[in-house]
């Protein structure tokens, strides 16, 4: 029985990993979730540099001076 989930899971890991592609894309837009709630934005400007920008939403959270 035991050998039989081990080839089961090795059967399901490669036929996850050969499926697998990168994706390609210029710009993504992104959650950040907790304590810096916010949304995020990354456009890549070249092939290995990137600019990224957060937008900080406090979402109703009131800090003490």
């Amino acid at each position: 029985m035991k050998s039989k989930v081990i080839i089961v899971s090795l059967l399901l890991t490669l036929a996850t990993t050969i499926s697998l592609q990168a994706q390609n894309y210029r710009t993504g837009l992104g959650a950040r979730l907790g304590f810096f709630n916010g949304i995020t934005v990354k456009h890549f400007i070249g092939s290995s540099n990137a600019i990224e920008a957060h937008l900080r939403l406090p979402l109703g959270r009131v800090f003490p001076d």
